[in-house]
C-alpha cells in the first residue's frame, strides 16, 4: 500500500508557530497603542493600530489552539486507521518513553509532562518478537520557556524493546542531524556506508560518555556492538530516524508517520539488531561499565 497524504501526521508544530508569530506581531501594536492612550494621546489612528494588534493577537492564539486540536484529531485518526488497525493496543509506558527521549534532548530540556499527548500505543510484531510503539504529538502548552531554557514535548514515534542484559548507553544519529556533541566524540565503525550516514555517541553532551568512562573504552564497546551486520541492519532505517541503547532497552525514534510499511520496518530493524547483539557483548558489557570482565 502506498503512502497517501492522510497517512502522514501534519507538521502541527510549524502551523502553530505561524499562528503564534501572528500573535507576536500583534502584541507590540496592541501594547504600544495602550501606552499611548494611557499617556493622553487619544486619536483614531492610535485606536485603529491597537484594534489591529488586538485582532492579530486573538487570531494568532485562537489559530494556534485550533491547529493543535486539528493535529491531534488527524493523528489519532491516522494511527487508528485501517493500515494499523490489526496492531494490538497496549498501555503506554510513560517512563520508558521519557528515558529514551532524554538520551537525545537531555532531561532538563524535556517537558516535565512528556509524553502528555499520546495518540497511539501499540504492539508491533517483528519476527518471533515484538516492539512497543508509542506516538506522541506535542501540545502548544508544552513548548514554554522556563528561565534560560526551553522545555519541549516533541512530535515523535518511539519503537522500543528490551535488550536482555543492561547495556551502556549508545546513540546512533544521522550525520546531517543537529547534535551538540563535538566531532571528536564520534566513533568510526567497520562499515563505510554506516559511517557516511551516522555518528555514534555515548552521551548527548560529548566529553566523558558517562560515569567517568574514557572515549577509548566506549569506542571498544561501540565497535563490538556495531559489528558489520549490526551496522548494515541500522542502515535500513528510514531517514530522520535515530537509534539508542539505554541500559535495558533498545529503541528507534523518528517522526510520527502512520504508514504500515514504515511502522513494521522500524520494528523489524529493532528486533533484528537486538538479535545480532553478540554474546561476548552481552556477557562482557552487560550490567557493567565499558570495561569487559575477565
Amino acid at each position: 500500500m502506498s503512502i497517501d497524504k492522510c497517512s502522514e501526521v501534519p507538521d502541527a508544530g510549524r502551523t502553530r508557530r505561524r499562528f503564534l508569530l501572528v500573535a507576536a506581531a500583534g502584541a507590540p501594536l496592541l501594547g504600544g497603542a495602550v501606552v499611548l492612550l494611557r499617556t493622553g494621546r487619544d486619536s483614531t489612528a492610535i485606536k485603529a493600530v491597537g484594534l489591529v494588534g488586538a485582532v492579530l493577537v486573538m487570531v494568532g492564539m485562537i489559530g494556534a489552539f485550533v491547529a493543535e486540536r486539528v493535529a491531534h484529531w488527524r493523528a489519532r485518526r491516522a494511527f487508528a486507521g485501517e493500515q494499523l488497525a490489526d496492531l494490538p493496543q497496549i498501555p503506554p509506558d510513560h517512563d520508558r518513553a521519557r528515558d529514551i527521549m532524554s538520551t537525545r534532548v537531555g532531561t532538563e530540556n524535556l517537558a516535565d509532562r512528556f509524553p502528555a499527548h499520546i495518540v497511539a500505543s501499540r504492539r508491533v510484531p517483528a519476527g518471533a518478537s515484538a516492539a512497543d510503539l508509542l506516538v506522541n504529538i506535542g501540545g502548544v502548552r508544552s513548548r514554554l520557556r522556563f528561565g534560560p531554557r526551553e522545555q519541549i514535548e516533541p512530535d515523535v514515534a518511539i519503537w522500543s524493546m528490551p535488550t536482555g542484559p543492561l547495556l551502556p548507553r549508545l546513540l546512533v544519529v544521522e550525520e546531517n542531524r543537529t547534535h551538540v556533541a563535538p566531532r571528536n566524540t564520534d566513533v568510526d565503525i567497520e562499515h563505510e556506508g554506516f559511517n557516511r550516514r551516522f555518528r555514534v555517541f555515548g552521551s548527548s553532551s560529548g566529553g566523558d560518555v558517562g560515569d567517568g568512562v574514557r572515549h577509548d573504552e566506549f569506542a571498544r564497546y561501540a565497535s563490538a556492538l556495531l559489528h558489520p551486520r549490526a551496522a548494515q541492519c541500522l542502515s535500513r532505517l528510514p531517514r530522520e530516524h535515530w537509534f539508542v541503547i539505554d541500559r535495558e532497552y533498545a529503541a528507534v525514534v523518528g517522526p510520527p508517520v502512520a504508514q504500515r510499511e514504515r511502522v513494521l520496518l522500524c520494528a523489524d530493524v529493532l528486533a533484528e539488531f537486538v538479535s545480532l547483539i553478540p554474546r561476548h557483548v552481552r556477557d562482557g558489557w552487560g550490567r557493567s561499565d565499558y570495561r569487559t570482565r575477565d
